[in-house]
């Protein structure tokens, strides 16, 4: 299991300003994938509503989703992949 976080690094401004995309944090979503590669996204909505939670079969189907090219969807990846060793 290991977890991620994302933004989109050009948001377009009508977004922006009808609240589709997140202004107020650093990020837009927040992940996990686990062992089997399924992978759960929550995603941070500028409203007062809950956020909102996606599953994916594995990564590349979140980003064939949403990696839309135009806004550059930035990943970070918290923790080291599964198959290599921390000191």
């Amino acid at each position: 299991m290991r977890r991620f976080c994302g933004a989109h690094a050009r948001r377009p401004h009508e977004d922006v300003e009808t609240r589709e995309t997140n202004k107020e944090f650093a990020f837009d979503f927040e992940g996990v994938e686990f062992s089997d590669g399924t992978v759960i996204i929550k995603w941070y909505k500028p409203s007062p509503s809950q956020p909102t939670r996606e599953s994916f079969p594995n990564f590349t189907s979140f980003q064939e989703e949403y990696g839309h090219s135009q806004y550059g969807i930035v990943t970070y990846w918290v923790d080291p992949e599964p198959d290599s060793v921390c000191p």
